[in-house]
């Protein structure tokens, strides 16, 4: 994403020219201010943000570090890592992406402790934490949703939906099969949600004749 921020939008924008179009990648906090400019809806000004209440807008709040945590530690570690040669030739002790170990809740432990000789340094990743807690937060997700339209049972897409089609769209059409998206796959609900949201957003690129 950008400034590897999620969710982004890819939109179509007219140039200033005639007949002159182009497309433009929107950062997270750009996209409330094209929603209202495109639809003419408030989206950003509503009384609880696009949600039904309250209570669904702070609960949504929730789910938002979810999976900005959770889920985007999981979606971190399953990148490829780096080979053997290209970790002895930086001649260091390898550590986590800074990115990963901001995410952990709670933050990992360093390498070193106090019965070590040594200051600590690094951090200690347990992947198979972080897989578990990646699977527990797939399955709430699927469970909220049910068989919903929109997250939290709003009558149009939220803030929430985007950042979920954002990150559920990522896992799905990795290129490489690992757990994570196999664990997306078992919920046939989110499976099925990404699919119609995807096609909706296909459809706005669609240029009539």
């Amino acid at each position: 994403g950008v400034d590897g921020r999620l969710p982004c939008l890819h939109v179509t924008r007219s140039g200033e020219g005639e007949g002159e179009e182009g497309t433009e990648l929107l950062a997270a906090h750009m996209i409330p201010e094209w929603v209202d400019k495109t639809l003419g809806v408030e989206l950003g000004g509503s009384a609880f943000d696009g949600y039904r209440d309250e209570a669904a807008r702070d609960e949504s709040h929730a789910w938002v570090s979810l999976l900005e945590g959770k889920v985007h530690a999981a979606l971190i570690l399953s990148q490829p890592q780096p080979t053997l040669l290209s970790t002895l030739l930086t001649l260091s002790h390898p550590t986590p992406s800074p990115n990963l170990t901001t995410l952990l809740s709670p933050p990992a432990p360093p390498l070193s402790g106090i019965s070590s000789l040594f200051p600590p340094y690094g951090t200690r990743i347990s992947p198979s934490s972080i897989d578990l807690q990646f699977k527990e937060a797939i399955a709430s997700l699927s469970e909220r949703l049910g068989t919903d339209r929109w997250f939290l049972g709003s009558e149009s897409p939220t803030a929430l939906d985007a950042l979920s089609f954002a990150y559920l769209h990522t896992i799905l059409h990795t290129p490489d099969p690992n757990s994570i998206r196999i664990e997306v796959t078992r919920r046939v609900n989110l499976v099925a949600w990404e699919r119609r949201v995807r096609a909706q957003v296909a459809g706005t690129f669609v240029v009539s004749a």
